[in-house]
Parts: structure tokens; C-alpha cells; sequence
């Protein structure tokens, strides 16, 4: 008798095994897990429709002819392999409907940060007031600031001799 229930473990430990690897190469297919062999995610899903139709008939045979640890376990990575594949028939059947409404909202939402990006050029202009301010730090003494920055060279001309007319007085 030991043999007879070494033999019924070995039995079942084997279809466990069969039922796990279908259930994961219906994962694989579905590109929920990486193909050991490719180590790329791979997405089939009529292949991984196939596996599924395959265990689900593999489940009507064995019918009654299971451990409840069997079935337990076939029921658990059947309806788990279903469930994967709505899921991904769900997002197979958004993506179309996505991508036409995402690149023109991609492609508008790209224009106004291009524009946007202007301005900070104008920000490069005020750059170069605070360039400015720096050199015209010395002219801050003279009421007359503003208009030396703003005429160049001659304005500082004007703002060393108004010094000179302040430190003679």
C-alpha cells in the first residue's frame, strides 16, 4: 500500500506541475511575466486564449477525478489566468481609442510649452539687466540712474561729470 500513496502524491504532484506550467506560459503570453528563453516580454493573446481554452477542457475531463487539493488548485490558477485576460482584452480594446486622442492632445499640449519657452528668452533679456545693474552700480548715486543705463556710454560720461560737479560743491 506505501507505493499506492507514494504513487497518487507523485501523480498529483505531476498534473500540479502540468497545470502550473500551462498557467504560466498563459501568463507569459498574456506579457505578465518574461520569457525565460528570450528574456523579452512577449504578447500573444490567441496563443494565450488557446492555453486557457486548453485547461478549461483539461478541467471538464478530470472532472471527479481530482484531489481536492487538485481541484483547489486548478480552480485558484484557472480563474486567475481568466481574469488576466479580460484584463488585458480590456486594455487591448482601450488602447485604439487612446492612441488617436492622445497625439493631437500630445502634439497641443507641446505647442504651448514651445511658446512658453519664448519668454524665457525675454528672461535672457532680464539676464542682461542684471548685467546691467551691476555696472551701473556706480551711477547709483546719481538721481539720474535710468537714463545713464539706458543711453550707454555717453550717460556715463554725464553721470562722472555730475560727480565731479557733487564732490565740487
Amino acid at each position: 500500500m506505501p507505493d499506492s500513496d507514494e504513487e497518487t502524491m507523485a501523480h498529483e504532484a505531476r498534473f500540479l506541475a502540468l497545470i502550473s506550467g500551462l498557467s504560466s506560459s498563459v501568463m507569459q503570453h498574456l506579457g505578465k511575466i518574461v520569457n525565460p528563453l528570450t528574456g523579452n516580454i512577449e504578447r500573444d493573446l490567441d496563443t494565450a486564449k488557446a492555453t486557457i481554452d486548453l485547461l478549461r477542457t483539461l478541467k471538464e475531463k478530470t472532472k471527479g477525478n481530482l484531489t481536492n487539493r487538485e481541484e483547489r488548485t486548478f480552480n485558484a490558477l484557472l480563474s486567475g489566468v481568466q481574469m488576466n485576460y479580460l484584463d488585458e482584452l480590456k486594455a487591448e480594446a482601450e488602447k485604439p481609442k487612446e492612441k488617436p486622442e492622445e497625439k493631437p492632445t500630445e502634439v497641443k499640449q507641446e505647442a504651448p510649452p514651445q511658446k512658453k519657452a519664448a519668454p524665457p528668452g525675454d528672461g535672457a533679456g532680464a539676464g542682461k539687466r542684471k548685467e546691467e545693474a551691476p555696472s551701473s552700480k556706480p551711477h547709483a548715486e546719481q538721481g539720474s540712474e535710468a537714463t545713464s543705463t539706458q543711453e550707454g556710454k555717453p550717460g556715463e560720461e554725464e553721470s562722472g561729470k555730475a560727480r565731479k560737479k557733487k564732490d565740487g560743491r
